[in-house]
């Protein structure tokens, strides 16, 4: 759900357009060759790894998919319900509370 303080960071938010020419799904860019998984069990901190349950571009299966990649004992997963790519800004009172008790935990 989308609340005036979304529409707020979204509006101040700056497009990079050459970024998204980089990061596309066009053959060849890195989206289409990049892959983290080999990396995940190098991971040695504790990690947060947060999802929308909507989210058009990484769905939330995928989000799954990398916390149960990372080591059992220092991975976090949270799932936001009603909430797309950017859980920041569709839920940002939820979002920073967690990371506040997430950081502050350590």
């Amino acid at each position: 759900m989308r609340t005036r303080l979304a529409l707020t960071v979204i509006r101040a938010a700056i497009s990079r357009p050459e970024v998204a020419l980089h990061l596309s799904a066009k053959p060849g860019g890195e989206s289409d060759t990049f892959d983290m998984f080999p990396e995940l069990d190098r991971i040695r901190c504790p990690t947060l790894v947060i999802g929308g349950e909507d989210d058009p571009m990484h769905p939330i299966e995928s989000q799954a998919d990398l916390a149960a990649a990372l080591p059992a004992h220092l991975v976090q997963f949270e799932r936001f319900a009603g909430c797309g790519h950017g859980v920041v800004q569709d839920a940002p009172e939820r979002t920073m509370a967690l990371l506040r008790e997430f950081i502050l935990r350590r």
